[in-house]
């Protein structure tokens, strides 16, 4: 599954199988990819509360939209951000950054 967030929406890029567990992931960092114009230090910070053990899909995504929230703050267009569950690996969840929103 990739999701995809766009103005503080998340847009579902593949349909989510449905299960009667919530999947749970293992996050000790969050590494961004493309054109992020924030420091690793503001990210570090940002995403800070969204680590740990038993993190769930839907709270990496709140990092995103809180990320995206942190471009807005600063002045910075907002960003498209796409997170693919596949690249979850090893602790690192890694957010895809595009410039300029979807619309």
């Amino acid at each position: 599954m990739i999701l995809t967030c766009a103005f503080g929406f998340v847009l579902s890029t593949f349909a989510a199988t449905s299960s009667d567990s919530v999947q749970t992931f293992v996050v000790t960092n969050y590494q961004i990819v493309g054109d992020s114009q924030l420091s690793p230090e503001t990210v570090a910070t940002v995403v800070a509360a969204h680590t740990g053990t038993n993190v769930t899909l839907s709270e990496i995504v709140k990092a995103a939209s809180e990320l995206q929230r942190e471009y807005v703050n600063r002045g910075y267009p907002v960003p498209s951000l796409a997170i693919a569950e596949d690249r979850i690996t090893n602790g690192v969840v890694t957010i895809n950054v595009f410039r300029g929103g979807l619309f």
